[in-house]
């Protein structure tokens, strides 16, 4: 089995400061897991030099190359996205009683000394106006202005993923983004971040490769059939 997917996010206190300061609130949502090829994924929402950012980084383990995107976020965007976290009942939510060894999602919101931490199992089985409506608020948030490092992840939320399913003749082992998923063709059903991605197969026998550069888009199957002749 899966282990677990880990996810953190963490609200700074509200800092109030002079009139050129701005809301010294933070967010950081951590991925990270078996099932993404970095080592650790972070979205964050914080005060850099006095401006507001959002981050996109990955963290990447032996053999893949760091990436991070960053774009500014306006002191109205910031507030409006608190807004839509506190509308959508993170007040209200509360930890997976059934939560035993494994954790997906962690989240902690700090708010002066006062911190609460939520533990759940698996957002897409709570209601939208939860835990899974809070985390795709957040990520989109980040991507719409950061952009996005691609990733693949079967607990995707479904509004950010799309499949992907591959036949090639003969069956060869196959590669997405740089990572060896440590099977052979046909794959029928990968979830895999939207966005682009870059698939490579190698043929069983002489260990040629072909690449193919495929978008993903949320909620579509993309097919590639090939010969790897």
């Amino acid at each position: 089995m899966m282990r677990a997917v880990l996810f953190y996010v963490v609200f700074g206190s509200c800092l109030l400061g002079t009139r050129d300061s701005v809301a010294q609130d933070s967010l950081k949502l951590t991925v990270s897991g078996p099932m993404v090829p970095h080592k650790r994924v972070e979205y964050a929402v914080d005060v850099d030099h006095g401006t507001i950012v959002a981050r996109y980084s990955a963290i990447a383990p032996k053999g893949f190359v760091d990436e991070s995107r960053i774009g500014l976020v306006t002191a109205q965007e910031w507030s409006s996205l608190v807004s839509k976290l506190k509308a959508l009942g993170v007040d209200e939510m509360e930890s997976d009683s059934q939560l035993k060894h494994e954790v997906r999602y962690r989240l902690e919101w700090s708010r002066g000394k006062d911190i609460q931490v939520w533990t759940m199992d698996d957002p897409s089985r709570l209601e939208a106006n939860s835990a899974r409506a809070v985390i795709s608020s957040i990520r989109q948030f980040v991507r719409d202005r950061a952009g996005h490092v691609p990733f693949w992840d079967n607990r995707l939320l479904d509004s950010e993923a799309g499949h992907l399913r591959v036949r090639s003749e003969p069956p060869g082992e196959i590669v997405i983004d740089g990572l060896s998923l440590n099977r052979v063709t046909p794959i029928l059903g990968l979830k895999l971040m939207s966005g682009p991605h870059i698939i490579e197969l190698i043929h069983p026998n002489t260990g040629a490769k072909w690449s193919y550069p495929v978008t993903i888009k949320a909620g579509r199957t993309t097919l590639l059939n090939v010969s790897l002749k």
